[in-house]
């Protein structure tokens, strides 16, 4: 858990230059994550198996990255 809460507040701090992610999770709630610009694809993967974790209370099997235009 303090592995966790570090490594979001080592994000939240490095948000100065920060993408908004729009995230579906696996309830079906559909929502907006800000996320640093250089973080590497693990490290969104990571935050949005966060987010779904506290939206739903389950960690999802895999997460889907896409890019849309």
């Amino acid at each position: 858990m303090k592995k966790l809460l570090f490594s979001g507040l080592l994000m939240i701090s490095s948000l100065s230059f920060a993408a908004i992610w729009t995230v579906t999770t696996t309830c079906g709630v559909v929502g907006k994550i800000e996320i640093a610009d250089n973080a590497t694809t693990s490290q969104v993967a990571q935050a949005v198996s966060q987010y779904n974790y506290n939206q739903c209370g389950v960690r999802p099997a895999k997460v889907n990255l896409s890019l849309e235009p």
